[in-house]
């Protein structure tokens, strides 16, 4: 249980983005493959050719407006 809970105990809607070029966090690094997979609801997008840092300059809107949706 790293960081102290179970993420698999999740239950709501979870968003994990990552670029499939990153040399700070690469995805072998990454937790979040593991994550996306223990969390019934999650859903990870991985964009090619994107960096550590160019995921949220570049998809800034995108991801913005996935976390912005009217949930009610």
């Amino acid at each position: 249980m790293p960081g102290g809970f179970d993420v698999a105990r999740i239950n709501v809607e979870t968003y994990l983005w990552h670029g499939d070029n990153d040399h700070t966090v690469t995805l072998a690094m990454s937790m979040g493959q593991r994550h996306a997979a223990m969390i019934s609801h999650a859903q990870m997008k991985i964009y090619p050719c994107e960096g550590h840092f160019s995921v949220p300059i570049r998809h800034m809107r995108e991801i913005l407006q996935t976390l912005c949706v009217d949930q009610a």
